[in-house]
């Protein structure tokens, strides 16, 4: 599962008793559907103001339109490079590159983690 959390800060989630949080960081992250499951509930309200946006795939079943957790492979082309510009964090585009099998989205997700590096190197962190 990806979603999009837009706010500069980061956003813990319980996920149940005894297990440890969920951390979402600024810009996309990657999320286990068993986990996006866990906390989707949870972060209704964030969704409603527009603070983070689940990014689903839509697929038919029979006449209805169903939404189902998207992974960075089903993403559609034409929305690709703004996805893999909205990651912020390293581990983010780490988790990201590791859930792809298509090399053309690890290599943009690769440069995007590049970039981030010189981001952070160019502000001294």
């Amino acid at each position: 599962m990806l979603v999009n959390y837009k706010k500069s800060n980061a956003l813990t989630v319980e996920r149940g008793k005894g297990v440890s949080k969920l951390v979402l960081v600024p810009g996309i992250n990657v999320i286990s559907d068993a986990d996006w499951k866990k906390v989707e509930a949870t972060l209704a309200g964030h969704i409603k103001k527009g603070a983070l946006t689940p990014i689903y795939k839509v697929t038919k079943k029979g006449d209805k339109e169903v939404k189902e957790p998207c992974k960075p492979d089903e993403i559609p082309n034409d929305q690709i490079k703004d996805v893999v510009d909205e990651i912020q964090s390293e581990a983010q585009a780490d988790l990201f590159i590791e859930k792809s099998e298509k090399e053309s989205i690890r290599a943009m997700a690769m440069n995007r983690k590049i970039a981030i590096a010189e981001e952070l190197k160019n502000r001294g962190q």
